[in-house]
């Protein structure tokens, strides 16, 4: 292979025929790319790849590329690699612009990347030694020459390589009926929590868990059993309602482990914090064990845990007169007609004009940002845990003008901001056809389902898309 800005090439007189070919396929730069484009390249399964220096094998090829991943760990989950030899190589997939990255990063000592199958570098040096688990077991490499041609009808899904032969027909059917098992599962769940937790404490988990996206959904579940909402509003109800959002957002951040004086952060003299640091001190709870295990890799600072958590603490106290089991079968039931989307949002939207408008953590200023909890935020957790959640209610009750509103407003729903999951699997069924296929919540949602309960795992026989 030539190296990243080497003359080899010009040095050995005229290409032959083949290298003339192999050059004129070439897609993307000559020089070294940088590892997004490799990811790209990976994940459209262009790569040309060929063994190490002084490795007699022959080159692998991408059946599978796995799934991006956008959290901690490695780049590529559940990929299937075939060998020269003809058997295939599955699991996790790491990919470097240089082999020493592995090292460099700290991967040798993180058992999140012990599952990793092939180490996917631009270039290589002799002197580094192999990538190696925190277990020690030694990981294939394998180099990428050049971005190649797309190789997308030899894809292992058949979604892909037939997606010109898809009907939008079948697959907002088969997308509908998957969204609404997937309601249908949520409200179970809920519902299952509410009946032993009580309607106020299985909304408020749901609802703080939501706030979390994926990263850190398990975290505020561990916050909301932490600080339950019984505990939470008996407090903050016996003080004066000008202290009690103070009082609901310094326990919470105490039961999280996330106020100054628990992460050792200096104080910047704002009354706020300290009025915040005074409200969990004199609560008489203390620390419940070890704090949530948050997590802020690859997460914007809009969306960490530390104003997620102020967002909570200002929704408790809007829904705090009634509970938020009322307040918002209110707000479900108060039009007499299935809510629209735009009641949702706005009752689940907090706009902030105190110390988070200017903030995105203690002591660290932003320009102004006065949503805590925006719209796009607002309609996940309508569409993933308050219809549900009353559907679920309903189901229990008999109260059949409920669910009628619950499922209606559901299937109604206008698409949700696209994540990571919802992308791959609208590139999967041909970009073009799923933009006007996927045309509501409920579609995202069988997506969802498709992906958890097959694609994830590769299962495709039987596939409800691609007979």
């Amino acid at each position: 292979m030539m190296q990243a800005g080497s003359k080899q090439g010009d040095k050995r007189g005229p290409l032959s025929p083949a290298r003339r070919a192999r050059d004129a396929n070439a897609v993307g730069p000559r020089h070294a790319p940088a590892e997004s484009e490799l990811h790209q390249w990976w994940r459209d399964r262009r790569v040309a790849m060929v063994p190490p220096k002084g490795s007699s094998a022959g080159p692998l090829r991408v059946i599978f590329p796995g799934w991006s991943n956008s959290g901690r760990g490695p780049d590529f989950t559940g990929a299937v690699v075939q060998t020269p030899e003809g058997s295939m190589l599955r699991g996790d997939v790491e990919i470097h612009v240089d082999d020493h990255g592995w090292y460099r990063h700290g991967h040798h000592q993180d058992p999140a990347y012990d599952n990793v199958a092939l180490h996917v570098v631009w270039r290589a040096k002799d002197t580094t030694p192999p990538a190696r688990t925190s277990r020690g077991r030694q990981i294939p490499m394998s180099m990428v020459e050049r971005a190649a041609a797309s190789h997308r009808q030899s894809d292992a899904r058949p979604c892909v390589r037939r997606a010109d032969t898809l009907e939008a027909e079948t697959i907002g059917q088969t997308l509908d009926h998957h969204g609404d098992r997937r309601f249908q599962e949520k409200a179970v769940s809920l519902a299952g929590r509410g009946r032993r937790d009580g309607a106020d404490q299985a909304l408020y988990r749901g609802l703080l868990t939501a706030l979390g996206y994926s990263k850190n959904t398990g975290p505020f579940g561990d916050l909301a059993d932490r600080l339950p909402y019984p505990t939470l509003s008996r407090i903050a109800e016996n003080v004066p309602k000008k202290g009690r959002r103070a009082t609901i957002e310094g326990l919470l951040f105490g039961a999280s482990g996330l106020l100054p004086s628990q992460r050792g952060l200096t104080s910047d003299g704002s009354d706020w914090v300290d009025a915040l640091e005074a409200a969990w001190a004199s609560s008489g709870l203390g620390p419940d064990g070890p704090p949530p295990a948050w997590q802020c890799f690859r997460l914007r600072p809009e969306n960490g845990p530390v104003r997620r958590v102020a967002g909570a603490a200002a929704l408790v106290e809007a829904f705090l007169c009634e509970g938020p089991a009322a307040a918002l079968e209110r707000v479900l039931t108060a039009l007499g007609g299935a809510p629209t989307a735009s009641t949702l949002r706005q009752a689940l939207t907090i706009v902030e004009h105190g110390y988070w408008a200017g903030h995105w953590d203690f002591g660290k200023r932003r320009k102004h940002a006065a949503t805590l909890i925006g719209a796009d935020r607002a309609s996940d957790m309508a569409v993933n845990v308050v219809l549900p959640f009353f559907y679920g209610r309903a189901l229990l009750t008999g109260d059949r003008r409920l669910q009628h509103l619950c499922l209606e407003t559901y299937r109604a729903y206008p698409p949700l901001s696209p994540n990571h999951v919802t992308r791959e699997m609208e590139r999967m069924l041909r970009p073009g056809l799923a933009r006007g296929t996927i045309a509501t919540a409920r579609r995202q949602q069988g997506l969802l389902r498709l992906y958890g309960t097959r694609c994830s795992k590769l299962l495709c026989a039987g596939c409800p898309i691609v007979p």
